[in-house]
């Protein structure tokens, strides 16, 4: 699906907002079951990008953020022109696994279902958009910042 997706690219004019949303809304019942608190203040932002390949961005990192963020935390989220901003509180990649967290099968958490793939998925997408994803440690949780310009954050 990764090969058909890098075929089969389609640029067009995406309202950000509108997809951020919709990947909140998405998982607005088990970040209910986790009592986590979303706080993303809506802003008006257009790029051209492929509609479907960054739905399957956000979706990721929203997923990653709802699977590690500790109950009771909270999940920030800040829209601009030149990026999109996913902090979540409490969550930690230990530091030897950081330069290899984009490659599969790479997890920071075995007891979680997932399979290690999200980021990887997310780096490989971003890169066939042009964009850039980079993740860090904070000193209270990880901060993925996806660039939405083309070229960089």
């Amino acid at each position: 699906y990764l090969n058909h997706s890098a075929d089969h690219i389609r640029k067009e004019q995406v309202d950000m907002n509108l997809m951020v949303r919709e990947a909140l809304e998405n998982y607005r019942i088990p970040a209910g079951e986790k009592k986590l608190q979303f706080s993303y203040m809506e802003r008006s932002v257009d790029t051209v990008t492929d509609m479907e390949i960054m739905r399957k961005i956000l979706d990721n990192l929203v997923s990653n953020a709802v699977s590690y963020t500790p109950d009771g935390g909270r999940i920030d989220i800040h829209l601009s022109e030149r990026c999109l901003v996913v902090h979540n509180t409490g969550a930690h990649i230990d530091e030897g696994l950081l330069p290899h967290i984009y490659e599969p099968f790479v997890s920071s958490d075995t007891s979680h279902k997932g399979r290690g793939l999200g980021l990887y998925v997310v780096s490989y997408y971003a890169r066939l958009l042009g964009l850039e994803i980079v993740l860090k440690n904070r000193e209270d949780g990880v901060e993925a910042r996806l660039s939405l310009d083309q070229g960089g954050a």
